[in-house]
Order: structure tokens, then C-alpha cells, then sequence
């Protein structure tokens, strides 16, 4: 049971009950340390409270120290940062000079092609257009002429290119026209810059005459009429064989060939030729003598033969078999 509350005195007041109480318990204090100073502490607790600090200063360590690596991480990293951002602009820099440079290349590659074009245009609209480089009359050199092909005739055909610019000349065309002259064996012409033409021709030569009718025509080794006179032709052997008589061309192919064999002067000394077959081919020389010449073979074997059976006058030599001859006196 609680025990009765003790009447307050009348005079009494609250200062004075706290001031009993602090004096009753100020007793209990100075029993508490007696015997020591009152600062001082347990050893347990000094060494607990040493423990204490040196974890608080250890942890203040760790954590200063992570702090620091975290700050240095946040270094690291702002650099790497700023340096990839330093290379990615001169990488771009890079990019952005090599882009020009490309397009400066592109650009001349392009100027380089119209002014090649342009020069190219020029220089055709010179070449195929412009009066510079036409043909000149004066240009027109011909040579390889003889006395069946007159340079007179040849210019008169080559007057077809007179004016007309060196490039546009259809040499081809030029070159057949001339070629169908029937003194023409064969013909090459060729542009001379800049305003002229050379034509070289290659004529035929004379190796018999035949008589034609009323005149007398010029064949070559081809037996090609290449031109016809009035009179026999000086210095060329007539031949007796019918000219277009089909059963006789043959004999006449023959003889042909055997007169395109000789020498020029050993042909200039033959008076006439003829043939009863391809295989009968004579001569007759301008002295009178006689050669038996036989088949057209071993033509040049034959002419060494007969140069040497010459040598010694006789009125006929026979080197059908020209390693046989015989000699007639």
C-alpha cells in the first residue's frame, strides 16, 4: 500500500525541496569517487576508448582514401573524356580535310576532263573542219612512175582530195582509183602532215609485145595488157603466141614467165618468143641466134647457162636441159 502523503509545510517552497534534494544527493556523488581523481578512467575502458578512436581514425582513413581514389577515378575519367573528345575533333578535323581534299581532286579531275574535251573538240574541229590542214595541189608527191604511168594522170585522179582536209581524205578510195590504171601494179598512199599526200607507185613492166589487131599491146610477167602502141616497143621482146585465144594461153603464160626471168639486158637482146606448147618455149635473139628454152622451170639455172654459153658465138643454144646444154654452130 502506497503510504500517505506527508502534509506540505505552510512556509514550505519548491526551491527549498530541490535544494534538500541536490544537498542529499551531493553526498552520494562524493562517496561514488572516493579514493581517486574524478577524471580518471577504468583501464578496460581507456584501452576500449583507444580502440574506439583508432577504428574512427581508420575508418576516417579509408574513407579519406577511397575519396581520394574516387576522385582520382573522376580525373582519370574527365581526361580520358577530354582526350577522346581532343581526338575525335582532330579525327573529324582529319575526316573533314581529307573530304576537301577530295572534292579539290574531283573538282580539278573535272576541269582536267572539260579542257581535254575542249582541246579535243579544237583540235578535231582543225583537223576535220578548218581550212589549215586541207590538201594542197602543191603537197602531192608522186613517184614511181614510168613511161606507161604518167605523174599527170596520177595528179588528175589525187585532185579529188585537193582541198579537203588531210584528216577526212579516204585514202583508200584514192589509192584504188590510181591502182585501176592498167600501168599500175600496185600503189600505197599516205597523209604528209600537214597539207600533203604521197602516193608511191609500183608499175608494171613491159616483158612482151603482142600483136592486137591493128596495134600492139604491153604485157607484164602477168600477161596484163598494161598498154598499147601503134608500133612494137623498142627494147621488148614481140611474141608470136596469139594474145585471147583460150587454147594458146598457156604457151603464152609460158613464155611470159620465161621473159620476166631474164636480166633486163639479156631481154633487151631478145628480138621475139614464142611457143607451140608450154613446153617449147624459144627465143630469138637480135644477132639471128636461136634459144631452145624449153618448159618455163629452172629459169635461173637456164639464164646463168645461156650467159655463159654466149660467150662463144654460135647461130643457136639449146638449155632445155640446162645442165646438158648443147651449142650449135
Amino acid at each position: 500500500m502506497r503510504a500517505p502523503a506527508q502534509p506540505r509545510g505552510r512556509g514550505a517552497r519548491p526551491s527549498d525541496s530541490a535544494a534538500s534534494g541536490q544537498a542529499t544527493a551531493a553526498p552520494r556523488s562524493t562517496t561514488a569517487v572516493a579514493g581517486r581523481p574524478a577524471s580518471a578512467r577504468p583501464p578496460a575502458k581507456e584501452a576500449r576508448a583507444t580502440q574506439k578512436e583508432q577504428g574512427r581514425a581508420a575508418r576516417r582513413a579509408d574513407r579519406e582514401q577511397r575519396r581520394a581514389e574516387r576522385q582520382q577515378r573522376r580525373e582519370v575519367a574527365a581526361a580520358e573524356k577530354d582526350a577522346q573528345r581532343g581526338r575525335g575533333a582532330q579525327l573529324s578535323e582529319r575526316i573533314a580535310e581529307r573530304r576537301a581534299a577530295v572534292r579539290r581532286l574531283r573538282w580539278r579531275a573535272i576541269g582536267a576532263t572539260i579542257a581535254a574535251i575542249g582541246v579535243l573538240a579544237g583540235l578535231g574541229w582543225v583537223a576535220f573542219a578548218s581550212p589549215v590542214l586541207t590538201v594542197h595541189a602543191d603537197d602531192v608527191d608522186v613517184s614511181g612512175t614510168s613511161d606507161y604511168v604518167r605523174e599527170e594522170r596520177v595528179q588528175e585522179i589525187a585532185a579529188m582530195a585537193h582541198d579537203v582536209p588531210l584528216a577526212r581524205v579516204d585514202t583508200a578510195a584514192l589509192a584504188e582509183e590510181i591502182r585501176a590504171l592498167a600501168a599500175v601494179r600496185d600503189v600505197q598512199v599516205r597523209r604528209a602532215w600537214p597539207n600533203g599526200l604521197a602516193v608511191v607507185l609500183e608499175p608494171r613492166v613491159p616483158v612482151a609485145t603482142v600483136s592486137d589487131g591493128d596495134r600492139y599491146a604491153l604485157l607484164d610477167a602477168e600477161a596484163v595488157v598494161m598498154a598499147r602502141r601503134d608500133d612494137p616497143v623498142e627494147g621488148v621482146p614481140e611474141v608470136t603466141v596469139p594474145l585471147q585465144d583460150p587454147a594458146t594461153a598457156e604457151s603464152l603464160t609460158a613464155v611470159l614467165t620465161v621473159l620476166a626471168a631474164l636480166p633486163e639486158d639479156l631481154r633487151a637482146d631478145v628480138a621475139s618468143a614464142g611457143a607451140e606448147t608450154p613446153y617449147q618455149v624459144r627465143l630469138e635473139l637480135a644477132g639471128g641466134a636461136e634459144v631452145v628454152w624449153g618448159s618455163a622451170e629452172e629459169n635461173a639455172l637456164k639464164v646463168e647457162v645461156l650467159q655463159t654459153l654466149r660467150q662463144v658465138e654460135a647461130s643457136g643454144y639449146d638449155v632445155s636441159a640446162p645442165r646438158s646444154p648443147i651449142t650449135t654452130e
